[in-house]
């Protein structure tokens, strides 16, 4: 068995011990072989742990291995079309203008539904700002769109700052939002995710060999016959509307996208053939064991998962780069 195939095979338990203790852990520990009563639908399942892992714990658990799988295939792409290990939604602005959406929709808005609309819109809007600004003829430079996208994302920060300054009643909602969570989800969000999620899977799987030639760099590319700017284009903004989905639904939940796309590289090397299917399963453990963390860390509170990432991805991701900065990119 090769190596890759051991891999993948230790992947999978992972996910599947982790998807476990997810269903196990939180404010109610629920025995594993409960569990298993209720997943087998045997009568002497209590009626409680029944509606506890039905309708909270086993979509929340999916939400965040679809999340943290998608943050993780973007991320993958965003730094191998843009040339540069620092790319992420966030360094994008595209968090920030879902972040922006959702505020305003806390601010104005009560439904949960027209919220997600307008975080949905106010990140498509901000890619294309970001796009708009960066663009140069028909260029787009890697750089300009990278320092374009952090710019606005610096202003619209600010911007929300400014709209909690002067929506004081509003601050605890919109401090826990931006934070992150998959506490609340319904199924219907998670089937909607996850046909959003498909497309962008197989259209990047489309054009694999685009995205592997890309990572040359784009002279080189230009050479074999890759039209660049529309490569970059398609996945610019089809990147974009998978992140607004995402950030929508959960808050933003950072450094995932920074961090598994370099863990991958690492691992098992950057041609997308095998990485896209890595970075999904490797993101969906990192996503799922952080908001376990989340649950259990002061229980019966919980902690946003977003602050979770940080606190792990951070001191790893410098970890990350001081060991390999000779090897990544």
């Amino acid at each position: 068995m090769k190596n890759r195939e051991v891999l993948f095979f230790v992947t999978i338990i992972l996910l599947i011990l982790f998807f476990i203790l997810s269903i196990i852990f939180g404010s109610v520990t629920i025995p594993l072989n409960d569990v298993f009563n209720v997943i087998l639908g045997n009568n002497n399942a209590k009626k409680a742990y029944e509606i506890i892992i039905f309708k909270l714990r086993l979509p929340r658990t999916v939400l965040a291995l679809l999340a943290g799988g998608g943050l993780a295939i973007v991320g993958s792409i965003y730094q191998g079309i843009l040339k540069n290990p620092m790319a992420e939604p966030y360094t994008l602005g595209v968090s920030a203008g879902a972040a922006l959406g959702a505020v305003l929709g806390i601010v104005f808005f009560k439904s949960m539904g027209i919220i997600n609309m307008i975080s949905f819109l106010g990140a498509i809007l901000t890619i294309v700002i970001v796009y708009k600004i960066a663009k140069v003829g028909s260029f787009l430079p890697p750089i300009a769109i990278l320092l374009a996208g952090v710019a606005v994302s610096f202003f619209l920060s600010s911007v929300i700052s400014l709209i909690m300054i002067f929506n004081r009643s509003k601050i605890a909602d919109i401090i826990y939002w931006t934070m992150g969570s998959f506490a609340t989800v319904y199924w219907e969000q998670i089937i909607f995710l996850g046909i959003i999620l498909l497309l962008f899977l197989l259209l990047a799987i489309y054009f694999t060999r685009d995205l592997n030639i890309l990572q040359l760099g784009e002279e080189e590319a230009k050479t074999i016959g890759v039209n660049v700017e529309f490569v970059k284009k398609i996945f610019l903004f089809s990147s974009a509307i998978v992140v607004s989905a995402i950030v929508s639904i959960t808050g933003i939940i950072g450094f995932i996208g920074l961090i598994v796309p370099h863990i991958v590289r690492i691992l098992i090397g950057q041609n997308y053939k095998n990485s896209l299917i890595f970075s999904f399963l490797f993101g969906g453990i990192f996503a799922i064991g952080c908001d376990i963390i989340a649950r259990v860390l002061a229980m019966p509170s919980e902690i946003p998962v977003g602050v979770i990432t940080s606190i792990l991805g951070v001191p790893y991701f410098l970890y990350l780069l001081y060991k390999n900065k000779k090897k990544v990119f």
